[in-house]
């Protein structure tokens, strides 16, 4: 039995960060635009302490700057 062929999938991480600013709206739309066939985004709690709603971000710079979209 032979297994089932693989396809590559282009996944962008965080959107497309070097079109436009990572885990944004404008990132997502960018990466879709690129042809992409996912999208992969960063989830943090708001909180350090784990509490809170979650928010998109790859560190807390982002969630300290007021600058992370929420879930």
């Amino acid at each position: 039995m032979t297994p089932p062929a693989r396809t590559l999938k282009r996944i962008g991480h965080k959107g497309a960060d070097l079109i436009a600013p990572g885990n944004t709206i404008e990132s997502f739309d960018a990466a879709l635009a690129a042809g992409v066939d996912m999208v992969e985004f960063d989830v943090l709690p708001e909180d350090r302490d784990g509490s809170g709603r979650l928010v998109l971000a790859h560190d807390y710079g982002v969630v300290d700057r007021g600058h992370a979209l929420t879930l």
